[in-house]
């Protein structure tokens, strides 16, 4: 009795095991041909992300037979080629797409991996979760079998079925034909999950798979990067909706330079290892932080929208950090802390300065200056929490900080050091344009704003971008490698006239090289703002700050039906938070520091803002 025949007389999910050489080549087609032609109301359940039979590679697929060709009906992503590395993935996606079948049969195809540890849990696992009742095998036979009272079905490829071994360009082959009617769109930097590669390595993105997920994590569609832009990705997929799309699945399938679709090498281990105050799953911070992306800094709000507000700006490619605003820090680790240069303050309420204990014990023992920048009266308020420890062991091992105060035409600056009994007045520094920090690659503006006390709003603003042209670096036959850097820093600083080392071993000036190989462009802008009374005057100086900037972070602590409470207090609602934004024209909208009053109407908070401001806004998790 063949396969088909038996199978005909099967209901219930089978499941399909054996080496995919046996089961990829013409035993499918032929056995789904035979059960239609038996009369067979059966659907096929692809779940072997490397070597499908429906539906693109990275995915679990859903599909029934039409005219001699699979047609896909439903997919969950996985991003991945690899089932035996991301196995509880695999098991959890084949069974929500299980849950959406609806023939009387369903055979699940099931990846070649049917030894070791890795095999043993995937048979097991796709027993349990889809209630398998029959497996068809195709020259194995798993040990764990006779512990289940599953039927069992002996069959065996003809030679000429088997598969061709050349599995990259038939698995390409098929990812090509998913991007037959793709689009390209920007997406901005939404939460990921998975598996994504660093955002600074951007040659690691390039071809890698990736999937946009709705709220519920349901795959909406699966395409391919094409590279980062600022703030962005570009992808290329069929179909996208950008606009349902609320997080992004990217885990290790990538297309290489030859067009073959693999597993992606793994990067260095010092670029795989997570930042631990970046990486917002590693927090216990619900719902998890939204996390903005520059092209000189990464940018996560450490305790979330609902928590104290902290901002963390993390400058790419360099081992330094910068701070706005001191709500509840013990979620920095102290290694980050040691490489933060500059902290800026809105104010001194409590949920704003009140980590500066913790951070300023976790800079003992760092020798570092940090500059402070708030409003008139911050050196007091810092000296006072300093004078509040007993410093009688802490020696030359007492933190040092620069604190300047905002003035409209200067900084008022201060020095204070942990352990000396009074504070250290330093000469004024005039201003202008509110520009209070001016570094080559950056500058921060302060604005003053009311709140019932002077609160000062921030914009950095990255001055010059540079860029190395992959295209004439391959020209010129040189590797990249940290001398760019150099380069990079030596064109920023005017140090044109520099001698660059070269990895080939010749050495030429930095502005020859940058004529060469360096394109330059104006970076983007972050806006802080938070605490501010919805005054006239408040709406205008923050608009002419906020003025297309590419992140405007800023609160939206009530919603309109409690506006009484936002003017009792002096803050902002959603919607005025939303038409700030529209009046500045920012690219997109980071709104925080909700008031915990509605932990559980998130949705409402999101929707108030949406319908005041049109453009982009960036959601929590």
């Amino acid at each position: 009795m063949s396969v088909a025949e038996r199978l005909a007389r099967q209901k219930g999910t089978t499941l399909v095991l054996g080496r995919a050489e046996r089961r990829k080549g013409m035993w499918w087609d032929e056995l789904a041909d035979e059960l239609l032609a038996r009369g067979v109301d059966f659907e096929l359940l692809g779940a072997d992300p490397s070597r499908p039979v429906c539906g693109p590679p990275g995915a679990v697929a859903l599909a029934h037979r039409v005219d001699a060709r699979w047609v896909v009906r439903a997919i969950e992503a996985l991003c991945t080629l690899d089932a035996a590395r991301f196995r509880l993935p695999l098991i959890l996606a084949a069974a929500r797409v299980h849950r959406v079948t609806t023939a009387p049969l369903v055979l699940v195809d099931a990846p070649g991996i049917t030894r070791g540890m890795a095999g043993a849990e995937l048979v097991t696992a796709f027993i349990d979760q889809l209630d398998v009742e029959a497996v068809v095998l195709l020259d194995v036979r798993p040990p764990e079998l006779p512990a289940y009272s599953v039927n069992v079905i002996d069959a065996e490829a003809r030679p000429d079925q088997e598969a061709k071994p050349h599995r990259f360009a038939a698995r390409s082959a098929q990812w090509k034909e998913h991007l037959e009617d793709a689009v390209e769109v920007a997406l901005p930097l939404l939460p990921m999950v998975g598996a994504p590669p660093p955002l600074e390595a951007e040659e690691a993105w390039e071809g890698r798979q990736v999937a946009a997920l709705d709220t519920s994590g349901r795959t909406l569609s699966l395409g391919e990067c094409r590279g980062i832009d600022g703030g962005s990705l570009r992808i290329v997929a069929p179909p996208f909706p950008v606009h349902g799309t609320k997080a992004l699945l990217v885990r290790d399938a990538r297309r290489d330079a030859g067009g073959a679709l693999r597993t992606a090498k793994r990067l260095p281990s010092r670029q795989t290892q997570p930042v631990p105050d970046l990486n917002g799953i590693s927090f216990d911070v619900s719902p998890r932080p939204p996390v903005a992306s520059l092209a000189t800094a990464k940018v996560l709000l450490v305790n979330g929208v609902f928590g104290d507000p902290l901002l963390h700006v993390r400058m790419r490619h360099q081992k330094r950090s910068l701070l706005f605003d001191l709500g509840d820090t013990s979620r920095l680790p102290a290694r980050i802390v040691h490489q933060v240069t500059d902290v800026f303050l809105s104010h001194a309420h409590f949920d704003h300065i009140g980590g500066f204990l913790w951070f300023l014990r976790s800079c003992i023992g760092s020798p570092r200056l940090r500059r402070v920048f708030g409003p008139p009266g911050t050196a007091e308020h810092l000296a006072g929490m300093i004078a509040g420890i007993r410093w009688d062991r802490v020696g030359e091992r007492g933190p040092v900080f620069e604190v300047s105060e905002f003035f409209s035409d200067r900084l008022e600056r201060h020095r204070l050091r942990a352990g000396e009994p009074a504070q250290e007045r330093l000469d004024d520094r005039a201003i202008g344009n509110g520009v209070i920090l001016e570094e080559p690659e950056l500058e921060v503006r302060a604005a003053k704003l009311d709140h019932g006390i002077p609160v000062l709003s921030f914009a950095l603003v990255e001055r010059r971008v540079l860029h190395i042209r992959k295209d004439r670096l391959e020209a010129l036959g040189l590797a990249p490698g940290s001398w760019l850097g150099e380069l990079k820093r030596s064109v920023l600083d005017g140090r044109l006239h520099a001698t660059i080392a070269l990895p080939n071993g010749e050495r030429r000036e930095a502005g020859e090289l940058a004529n060469d190989l360096v394109l330059s462009r104006p970076g983007g802008k972050l806006v802080y703002a938070t605490d501010l009374d919805d005054a006239e005057a408040n709406r205008k100086v923050l608009t002419e700050l906020s003025r297309r900037a590419s992140f405007f972070y800023c609160e939206a602590s009530f919603l309109e039906k409690d506006a009484h409470l936002a003017r009792a207090t002096q803050h902002l609602t959603g919607r005025a938070a939303g038409e700030i934004a529209k009046a500045a024209d920012v690219e997109r909208l980071v709104p925080f520091h909700f008031s915990k009053r509605y932990e559980k109407e998130l949705d409402d908070i999101y929707a108030e803002i949406a319908a005041a401001f049109p453009g982009r806004i960036v959601t929590v998790a």
